[in-house]
């Protein structure tokens, strides 16, 4: 019986994450279609082309684990500020304000998500979905790396400006 209630807590927290990997992609454009300077908005849609990417991964071991498709999350914190970046792209404000604040929110979002899928990975080791793990621990790996060309790109997401 604890094994049925363990699988069902991987799921939601991988459900949680590809939410965030499909929905912050939509956000990341539509902020990038705001912002004027070419080399901001060029990071914007890099970021957005790697959330993508992560999407796709995650989307790839979930049929790989039982051929299973995600289904909508009840994450109301991931969902809030995906609904921040929806409304700061909407807003009249500068473009300089504009890209802080999408940095900022992109980076609150990937380490919940990133905290998510450590929690699944502990999961799928403790069920002995080992298959699963070593795909959930690429995914891991491969968003940290995206994060750190960024910061060497000049992008980094912790900037608190604005």
């Amino acid at each position: 019986m604890a094994t049925r209630s363990f699988v069902r807590m991987l799921e939601v927290k991988l459900d949680e994450a590809f939410f965030v990997f499909r929905q912050l992609p939509k956000q990341l454009n539509s902020a990038a279609k705001r912002l004027g300077l070419h080399t901001v908005r060029d990071h914007v849609l890099t970021r957005a082309r790697d959330l993508q990417a992560r999407a796709d991964q995650l989307l790839s071991a979930l049929r790989k684990w039982g051929d299973r498709k995600p289904y909508p999350c009840d994450c109301a914190d991931l969902a809030t500020e995906l609904n921040d970046l929806r409304h700061a792209v909407k807003s009249p404000a500068p473009d300089r304000w504009l890209y802080s604040t999408t940095l900022r929110i992109t980076s609150r979002l990937t380490t919940m998500v990133r905290e998510r899928l450590v929690k699944a990975r502990r999961l799928a080791i403790l069920l002995g979905e080992f298959v699963l793990a070593a795909d959930i621990k690429q995914l891991l790996e491969e968003e940290r790396h995206a994060e750190a060309r960024l910061k060497v790109a000049g992008a980094d997401p912790n900037t608190q400006d604005g």
